[in-house]
């Protein structure tokens, strides 16, 4: 393997994790799955921090950024479970359309963008046809679960067991919210999120909470 095709900066892809071409001179290799049936509008968009609605807290721009590196640059050492509560328009769903499209340059092989539910109803399905997706909603290096508006009242508890199942595999899970910490703890009901919030190592959730400015 020649030095190009060892960078560490991109892995390979010839793409920094903030959508930059590498200086290493590797052609790209950003071509989208077709598995992972990414909407037209989102084609070919990648995430910058510098597109990030102004009026939003400005520490939102450079959390997701630095995240983004970190999953991507140390992709095989990245242990931790996030929620990340942000108002809807934020960039999210680009986001992560741009870590999934930069971990499938690197050879992995990533599920569909899904919310909570929708994993929820294929794992309670004992008679599904698609093992292959249940084991790669498993086995996902990192995975992004959007949590719907609707949430049921379980909630909490469907999180943590996924957290759970997942840990097992050594592998990330991060959740993504339209809103604020706020709005969700006042969906639960029973006080359940509470016990998996932590600093997101082994079983436990570490929250960011993104606002707009004098909000």
């Amino acid at each position: 393997m020649n030095n190009k095709e060892s960078c560490l900066s991109c892995g390979g892809t010839g793409i920094m994790a903030n959508g930059e071409v590498c200086a290493c001179g590797i052609k790209a290799k950003m071509i989208l799955p077709i598995s992972l049936k990414i909407p037209v509008q989102y084609q070919g968009v990648r995430f910058s921090k510098d597109f990030v609605n102004k009026k939003l807290d400005p520490n939102y721009g450079n959390f997701m950024h630095n995240l983004l590196n970190d999953c991507i640059q140390n992709l095989h050492t990245f242990q931790k479970n996030i929620l990340i509560c942000a108002p809807p328009n934020s960039g999210k769903t680009v986001w992560t359309y741009t870590l999934y499209s930069q971990m499938y340059a690197k050879g992995f092989v990533m599920p569909k963008l899904m919310d909570l539910m929708e994993i929820r109803s294929l794992w309670l399905d004992y008679y599904t046809q698609d093992k292959e997706k249940v084991n790669l909603i498993s086995s996902a290096k990192i995975l992004v679960i959007k949590l719907p508006l609707d949430l049921p009242v379980k909630f909490p508890e469907t999180m943590s067991t996924i957290i759970e199942r997942r840990v097992r595999n050594n592998c990330s899970t991060i959740f993504l919210y339209g809103g604020s910490i706020k709005d969700l703890e006042a969906q639960d009901k029973f006080g359940k999120l509470q016990t998996i919030i932590g600093d997101g190592s082994f079983n436990s959730l570490c929250v960011k909470s993104f606002g707009m400015r004098g909000a």
